[in-house]
């Protein structure tokens, strides 16, 4: 790379490749004065330097058009090396996909990864805002390709989990029906259940494979459990809580639950004193009661 300088009689930018940008040379002390000072102000040329100054304009301007056209060169140059680094970088992406160690991972591995996408219950208890929902997992999964999708398909815990919060989506009772299709047992959240009691008899339909039911009561729910009486043989973890203490709903009392013979953890938060509500207490061995406790 050239250094720049300056020609040193009129101060005008030269290279170590060519000669002063003007090629008169100027030999006068007082021409010389003269021609830096119009470069450092304002004021208007003679007739005698228009002419020099124009020369001078000529040189740069074609010295400019030059560069211009090799910069124009560099630049479509440096155009064709990156077209031909991305069409490079991919082949390199797609081959070093085919010996990506995922590929070779088990499919048992995966599916046990698969599940550490899913919330927790920690998670859940805590984010009310959890919904159904195509980008999430695990409908995410079968996105990636045909073998995550086989493999997220043939695993039903992955498809356990319901979570109903707040107003339903449109797309709600399909996604629902196909988690239910795919999964074995069921881990039911329904929260903020008043405006979603269609969605409820769904899975009432299925209760005898709920493993966990975590459910806000409110006065249109509890009706519909009395259905449930010998029907929740795998239910083994049960969440009451209640909407609105002072709500009445239009029962004595919920008995569904004395006949789950699997439950053994139980808790209530639902703060309604005069619903009684029935347990297996000679089989509970987690509980955790806010409300009165009586034994029979």
């Amino acid at each position: 790379m050239s250094e720049s300088s300056s020609c040193p009689q009129c101060g005008a930018p030269t290279t170590s490749q060519s000669e002063p940008l003007d090629s008169t040379v100027l030999t006068d002390t007082g021409t010389i004065a003269r021609y830096l000072k119009l470069m450092r102000t304002n004021d208007p040329p003679q007739g005698s330097e228009m002419a020099y100054i124009r020369g001078v304009l000529s040189k740069t301007g074609a010295q400019l058009a030059d560069l211009d056209g090799k910069i124009m060169h560099l630049k479509a140059q440096l155009r064709q090396l990156e077209d031909e680094r991305a069409v490079l970088a991919e082949y390199h992406a797609e081959n070093a996909a085919v010996v990506s160690p995922v590929r070779r991972t088990p499919p048992e591995v995966l599916a046990e990864i698969f599940s550490w996408t899913l919330p927790s219950s920690d998670e859940l208890e805590q984010c009310g805002s959890v919904r159904l929902k195509m980008e999430k997992s695990p409908w995410t999964l079968g996105q990636v390709s045909r073998r995550w999708r086989a493999i997220a398909l043939s695993t039903p815990s992955l498809w356990s989990l319901v979570f109903i919060s707040g107003t339903p989506a449109a797309n709600s009772r399909p996604m629902i029906e196909m988690q239910i299709q795919r999964a074995h047992d069921l881990k039911v959240h329904f929260h903020d259940s008043s405006p979603q009691i269609e969605l409820f008899q769904l899975l009432s339909e299925h209760a005898s494979r709920w493993e966990e039911l975590d459910i806000k009561m409110n006065v249109a729910l509890a009706p519909r459990f009395a259905a449930l009486c010998g029907q929740l043989p795998s239910l083994r973890k049960l969440w009451l809580r209640w909407d609105n203490p002072d709500s009445h709903p239009a029962v004595e009392s919920l008995k569904c639950f004395e006949t789950a013979t699997s439950l053994t953890a139980v808790r209530t938060d639902y703060g309604l004193r005069s619903l009684p509500v029935f347990f297996p207490t000679h089989q509970l061995t987690l509980y955790r009661l806010r409300c009165p406790w009586a034994m029979g």
